[in-house]
């Protein structure tokens, strides 16, 4: 863990980037979770959480290496949501 990356905030800003959110809402996609499921909300928090956490433990400089650590945070949505992916059909 970087002791430099404790900064939350600095993590959030990053989050907030359009292409950021994109991939954060394409994994709870990839995961037939959309803003109808009942647990969407809870779904995001914890995607929050995971982009925090991959932010944290990533150990390559940022932002020199900015793409590998998209891929490295999509990795890590993955691994939660694809786990417990959601039928299409029970998310409506």
């Amino acid at each position: 863990m970087h002791a430099d990356r404790l900064d939350n905030q600095a993590a959030f800003d990053l989050l907030a980037e359009p292409e950021h959110q994109r991939l954060l809402y394409g994994a709870l996609k990839a995961a037939n979770v959309t803003r109808y499921h009942p647990q969407f909300e809870d779904c995001v928090t914890v995607a929050h959480l995971t982009w925090l956490a991959a932010y944290q433990n990533y150990e390559p400089e940022l932002p020199a290496n900015l793409p590998d650590f998209r891929k490295f945070a999509f990795q890590r949505y993955s691994q939660i949501y694809c786990a417990n992916a959601v039928p299409a059909s029970a998310s409506t």
